[in-house]
């Protein structure tokens, strides 16, 4: 009918770097363009964390590191959405859940990475958060030092120093 709703979010961040201040500022300018008005809400990082895990909140920008091996019982898992766990969002997903819980017990890593892979194509599919982005990363070693990238390219799985290139103490 041409008429418009007014549609409101409060996007809540904590005040603890520029990057996600910026960032905030950015998303409420691209969500004004299309006639949604973002409500910014920085806050220290005490008051922040208590909102995450009261579940206070409409939309929140949150930084996860890790790897493709990466433990996600702690995100995912929905016995992690409640308790003041860290599934902050209530993400509930019987079949997720039942492919962590086997992928932590599993020793083969092929299988194991299988059940990974499933577990992400769960989060692909429903996607509980929206990823925008990662962060480049750069590192500076000592020619001696020598690593093997696992299998995905994704990450370091193993450092060593070749024992010719060691340092023994006298």
């Amino acid at each position: 009918d041409g008429v418009r709703d007014p549609f409101d979010i409060v996007f809540l961040t904590s005040s603890g770097g520029a990057f996600g201040q910026r960032f905030q500022r950015y998303v409420a300018d691209q969500f004004s363009q299309v006639g949604i008005n973002v409500v910014l809400d920085t806050l220290d990082w005490s008051v922040f964390e208590d909102r995450l895990t009261e579940r206070d909140f409409e939309m929140v920008m949150l930084a996860w590191t890790g790897s493709s091996e990466s433990d996600p019982k702690q995100i995912w898992h929905s016995t992690e959405a409640e308790n003041r766990g860290s599934n902050y969002v209530g993400f509930i997903n019987p079949q997720a859940d039942e492919l962590i819980d086997k992928a932590r017990r599993n020793i083969n890593r092929d299988e194991r990475m299988e059940m990974w892979r499933q577990f992400h194509g769960i989060l692909h599919e429903e996607q509980p958060y929206t990823f925008l982005f990662n962060r480049p990363s750069m590192g500076f070693l000592d020619k001696r030092f020598k690593y093997h990238l696992n299998s995905y390219r994704t990450y370091v799985s193993t450092w060593y120093v070749p024992e010719d290139l060691q340092i023994k103490s006298r």
